[in-house]
């Protein structure tokens, strides 16, 4: 598999990695649309409805990377999707499988095309794994653009010195990443389940103290982060996993939408932008050539 726990992720030692920079703040929402946990249930998933009403309140863009699978197993949560204005890409073909392979892409982009009716251009990878054989597997694709790289310390960590610098990155020949956000001076990820996990007085230190790294945040959530799923008990995940799932939902009640939103406003204070990712890339994509990174 190209994701095995021990596999090597992708770095310049591979394929050319060039840095470059934003001129302005700029906020990219996402959920990684799948299966609750990866058990095939859909208690939280079902509810997606909720997340796409809350921002339409509030006026917030979504990129969507959906799981392979579901454009043929749920088209219906596609379509609605698509209908509000969501800017939909593939994620993994399976979440439970232990991860990304050749075929299992191919698969994934298949079904996307099938059910979209024109090819997919942007890819989140199983746990942010972005390894050689699937940066290789993604420009075979033709893929535009990833966003899989984890800077900071959570699943799938890239700390190679080639992502320390650049708001973003363009690899090889083209292919454009835009790495997951993190905090400054604390390399921890900036994104909703590690917002829970911190708390109200360790939220409070990153926002008063640390703050955004870079001029790009580019904030992850799932419904099962978002609403609270009865799979958790059957995730297959570990001990370690479900207490911090378990951690994370104290005192939430059954939902956090409440914290989500305050993470919004926090960002539009900082004076971030939102916008999709697809956005995003149409607009650097003409200009990334001439960024030198400077």
């Amino acid at each position: 598999m190209l994701t095995r726990p021990g596999e090597s992720l992708v770095t310049s030692d591979h394929v050319a990695v060039r840095p470059c920079h934003l001129q302005s703040r700029t906020a990219l929402l996402s959920i990684d649309v799948e299966t609750d946990y990866g058990t095939g249930r859909t208690d939280a998933l079902d509810q997606l409805v909720r997340l796409l009403d809350f921002l339409a309140t509030h006026r917030l863009p979504l990129t969507a990377f959906v799981e392979g699978q579901l454009f043929e197993r749920r088209p219906d949560l596609c379509a609605l999707l698509v209908d509000r204005g969501v800017d939909v890409q593939l994620h993994v073909y399976d979440h439970a499988t232990t991860g990304d392979t050749p075929d299992s892409l191919r698969r994934g982009a298949d079904a996307y095309a099938s059910c979209m009716g024109v090819r997919p251009e942007g890819y989140r990878a199983h746990m942010c794994r972005l390894t050689p054989a699937l940066y290789d597997a993604l420009v075979t694709q033709g893929f535009k653009w990833d966003s899989s790289v984890m800077r900071a310390y959570g699943l799938g960590r890239n700390g190679h010195a080639c992502f320390r610098d650049g708001d973003y990155f363009v690899m090889g020949t083209g292919l454009v990443e835009f790495p997951l956000g993190s905090w400054r001076y604390v390399p921890l990820p900036l994104n909703h389940p590690y917002t829970l996990l911190a708390g109200s007085l360790g939220g409070h230190v990153l926002r008063s103290v640390c703050g955004p790294a870079g001029r790009l945040v580019a904030y992850n959530m799932h419904m099962t982060d978002l609403l609270l799923s009865p799979a958790l008990s059957e995730a297959r995940y570990g001990r370690l996993f479900e207490w911090l799932q378990r951690w994370m939902w104290l005192g939430h009640g059954g939902d956090t939408f409440h914290p989500f939103g305050l993470m919004c406003d926090y960002l539009r204070g900082r004076g971030f932008a939102f916008m999709t990712t697809a956005q995003l890339c149409r607009q650097v994509t003409p200009a990334e050539s001439s960024d030198s990174g400077s």
